[in-house]
């Protein structure tokens, strides 16, 4: 018989107490920085940080909060974009910056608590086993590593790994009530569509759920419940909403020794959809990341690139090209390598193109360069904001993180165009190809666009799911796109979300207003 009982177990934490500030006006003179993150949603006011160097902690903390009905905040790395850290509506924040051990560790797996950077995470690993990697690549790798798995964070190389929830064997979650859930990948599944669940000190609860067809492709948005589920998919991107992540076991795979980068100059977006489509069919090429750059991407990198001169840190690239493509993929003998090259130039004969119209390398070095011309176009939007904002202090861009079905992506495409076109909003489209993911950032210029553009981001997210995608494919919710959630599933789907939030944080103390609507 299947096991499908969730069991928390009690802190025993009576001799532990969890080191906190407190007073609105210290925390807001001294400790600002842990009132925001990447969002920058305008904070409340609260009146206590906790700084928890472990789990026990955590759970000491956690019961301070209840004992005194204060709604608790989760503060992580803070790189968040949709406000899911930001100390509003809360009346404490809890902290993991010292929750920063390595805490197991072995050749195909490490675990550490939820605290540690993913860099940091990334160097004792390249340190201590150099042959084996963590393969999931969020770009803001200053994240911390429990909020990559409160995100179920992805990356340009989730086209051929997946996301953070792949990876994840084993968590230590602490519930509101302060007691303690360890859950490891392969012990507790759904039973036909049910769990059992029992807190300590409750009485057990049933959590029946109906059946749903979820996306086929990324997405973020809300909790996971499918049947014959592992119960730790309930925690992976749950967004601190049902308990706080305090420690994570992932699994490591050997490096791959051999990669071969390169981009492709297109000289228009059907011809670069056309390739993108043949890179996907072909079994020769075992493609790790593929990326997008639109002809707006372009035109705004170049004249970005002039303006700065020769002090501008994006590298050349042709004057004639319109679009392009980043591919990273790998091979496993160095003959194989050729044999690539020899696929990849055929694709590009098909279409019209050769050798001659890409930039490719087989060093770490390239790499290096490829990031820094990908990571230029975001950088380059946000200083345009930044200049806009010192006119008009309410001008921030709109990104999109909308995803699509395979074969689905032509079509969304040609909605962005022509809604866009419409507006005249200044705008880029850019991205993961691969998973039919792009990111459209509008820049507005005025009140009125930043109105126009909200209006559309809303239009967009309801033709994203009628072709069958998500609203949130990599970024998450947070307390930005909750409203969104109502274009992404039924009420029946979303009360039995908020079902399983009561059940496991009755009230309803963690970070509050993150993910879930507000049912009317």
């Amino acid at each position: 018989m299947l096991m499908n009982i969730i069991r928390s177990i009690p802190s025993d934490n009576n001799s532990v107490m969890c080191p906190f500030v407190e007073g609105s006006e210290r925390i807001k003179e001294s400790y600002a920085d842990y009132l925001h993150d990447e969002s920058r949603l305008s904070e409340g006011t609260i009146k206590a940080i906790f700084f928890p160097s472990s789990t026990l902690e955590i759970s000491s903390a956690l019961e301070i909060c209840t004992h005194r009905d204060w709604k608790a905040g989760i503060s992580g790395g803070r790189t968040g974009i949709v406000g899911g850290a930001v100390a509003l509506n809360v009346d404490a924040i809890i902290s993991l910056d010292k929750m920063q051990q390595i805490t197991s560790f072995d050749k195909d797996y490490i675990a550490a608590e939820a605290g540690i950077r993913l860099d940091k995470l990334n160097e004792y690993i390249s340190l201590n086993t150099p042959r084996m990697f963590y393969p999931v690549d969020p770009t803001e790798m200053t994240a911390s590593f429990g909020g990559s798995v409160a995100t179920n964070a992805s990356g340009a190389r989730t086209y051929y790994y997946g996301p953070t929830r792949n990876w994840v064997n084993a968590i230590t979650v602490v519930l509101s009530n302060g007691s303690i859930l360890k859950l490891r990948r392969g012990e507790i599944f759904a039973h036909n569509r049910s769990f059992q669940i029992e807190i300590h000190g409750k009485k057990p609860s049933k959590f029946d759920f109906p059946y749903f067809e979820y996306p086929k492709t990324k997405n973020t948005a809300g909790y996971e419940l499918r049947d014959g589920m592992d119960a730790i998919d309930l925690f992976i991107g749950s967004e601190g909403t049902l308990g706080v992540i305090t420690e994570v076991e992932i699994k490591l795979i050997p490096v791959l020794e051999n990669h071969l980068y390169s981009v492709i100059w297109t000289q228009n977006e059907p011809q670069t959809l056309e390739i993108v489509g043949e890179l996907k069919k072909t079994k020769k090429l075992k493609i790790l990341s593929l990326e997008y750059f639109d002809p707006n991407s372009l035109i705004l990198l170049r004249a970005k690139r002039m303006h700065d001169g020769s002090e501008s840190t994006i590298p050349k690239f042709p004057d004639d090209a319109v679009a392009a493509l980043f591919l990273d993929f790998f091979y496993d003998e160095e003959n194989d390598c050729l044999e690539c090259a020899e696929e990849l130039e055929k694709i590009l004969i098909k279409y019209g193109l050769s050798s001659d119209n890409t930039w490719s390398g087989l060093e770490e070095k390239d790499l290096t360069q490829m990031k820094a011309f990908r990571h230029a176009l975001p950088e380059t939007v946000n200083e345009i904001i930044s200049q806009r904002k010192t006119v008009n202090p309410k001008i921030h861009k709109l990104s999109t993180d909308l995803a699509v079905p395979e074969g689905k992506l032509y079509e969304m495409l040609s909605i962005y165009r022509s809604m866009l076109e419409k507006t005249k909003i200044e705008y880029v489209i850019f991205g993961h190809i691969g998973d039919n993911h792009l990111h459209m950032n509008m820049l507005p210029k005025s009140e009125e666009e930043l109105d126009m553009a909200k209006l559309l981001y809303r239009e967009l997210a309801v033709e994203s799911v009628r072709l069958g995608g998500t609203v949130a494919a990599e970024h998450g919710i947070g307390r930005l796109k909750r409203d969104l959630m109502m274009i992404q599933y039924p009420r029946e789907i979303l009360e039995k979300m908020w079902e399983l939030k009561r059940i496991f944080d009755p009230g309803k103390i963690l970070n509050p207003g993150v993910l879930l609507p507000d049912l009317q």
